[in-house]
């Protein structure tokens, strides 16, 4: 059922004053009124409302799926070989998301954030739970930096010179197991 609009957009059918029982209505397929303009004020203001929605709505406020993980080899300095679960971000677009909305990390899992060449690397905390440690690594696998960085904080984490890789891990995971800078991770990847 819609109202019966002319081409100026006016209802000639509808009383001066409207009176709900005497409106004629009249029955269409269109499930909008008839006229050339006749709907715009009403789709103008349902596509700013919706706008206006998603602006203030974040896109996703759930953690990314689980990424392809690969076990690498940490050796520190002094022999110790350790083995750590990594998650492997590879995408700009799972870089970007990362642990975003992650409610746990055991000790023993990380992220890998894989780059195509070496660049200054700036990490932030954005909608991120857990707090983190990050090593920024070089191309050949040494860690060249370890940073802790706390839940939510917004500050950006950059590393001091151009590197190739960042591994994310619990927050104070490198020093409880005595992995510090100058010790090496095995980083052999598979292609794409």
């Amino acid at each position: 059922m819609i109202f019966k609009y002319n081409k100026r957009g006016e209802c000639p059918s509808a009383p001066a004053s409207p009176d709900l029982r005497t409106l004629q209505i009249h029955s269409s397929p269109l499930p909008f009124p008839a006229g050339r303009h006749a709907c715009t004020p009403v789709v103008a203001l349902f596509f700013m409302l919706f706008f206006l929605y998603s602006a203030c709505v974040p896109a996703e406020e759930t953690a990314q799926k689980k990424l392809p993980v690969k076990e690498f080899e940490i050796t520190t300095q002094n022999g110790k070989k350790l083995t750590v679960k990594t998650e492997l971000a590879r995408s700009n677009e799972e870089r970007q998301r990362g642990l975003m909305f992650r409610k746990q990390l055991a000790d023993g899992e990380a992220m890998l954030f894989i780059f195509d060449q070496d660049k200054i690397l700036s990490f932030w905390m954005k909608d991120t739970f857990i707090p983190l440690s990050i090593a920024y690594i070089s191309k050949d696998g040494t860690i060249a930096e370890i940073h802790d960085m706390a839940a939510f904080d917004q500050s950006a984490v950059q590393s001091s010179r151009s590197l190739r890789y960042a591994l994310e891990v619990p927050q104070g995971w490198f020093s409880r197991e005595g992995i510090t800078t100058g010790d090496t991770i095995h980083i052999v990847l598979d292609p794409l």
